[in-house]
């Protein structure tokens, strides 16, 4: 259940999928507005990467992209606690 985020904020959603066999990562992530509305998705190819390593660039991802299109103020909300615990920390 996706937690609406304050006004003038945007949310971004983001996934993370390592295949077990190959390593090979890719992520999805969704932006959305304090209404909910919808205003950008996409997926990528991260490459052979550890679990860990393509979570934390799957949020990099969204928040640069966050950037680049205007927004200043993002909420990330992750498949991951322990990625999000990792960069509260830095």
């Amino acid at each position: 259940v996706m937690v609406i985020p304050r006004p003038n904020c945007i949310k971004l959603n983001a996934n993370t999928v390592v295949n077990m066999v190959d390593s090979v990562a890719s992520c999805g992530e969704v932006l959305r507005d304090h209404a909910s509305g919808f205003v950008l998705a996409f997926a990528r190819k991260i490459g052979i990467s550890p679990m860990m390593f393509a979570r934390l660039r799957t949020i990099q991802f969204g928040v640069q992209l966050s950037c680049d299109k205007g927004f200043s103020v993002v909420e990330v909300e992750s498949d991951s606690q322990e990625a999000i615990k990792l960069i509260l920390r830095v």
